[in-house]
């Protein structure tokens, strides 16, 4: 059995996160992970590709916008 890992993703102002005045990225899925993210808002990033996933991850999205 397979592991479970929580992902988070963060945009906008976050004390968390350095984002230069914009959000950039997304999210990066690797490795052979596996992620759905459900009823995301996904809007105003500045890079033209903000969702990066490599060839042995899997990433599913249901209902974002």
């Amino acid at each position: 059995m397979k592991s479970k890992e929580c992902v988070e993703c963060f945009s906008g102002d976050n004390g968390a996160l350095t984002t230069l005045g914009a959000s950039w990225d997304f999210i990066t899925v690797r490795d052979e992970a596996s992620v759905t993210l459900t009823a995301c808002r996904m809007q105003g990033y500045k890079a033209e590709n903000p969702i990066h996933v490599s060839s042995t991850a899997q990433l599913q999205t249901i209902g974002c916008k």
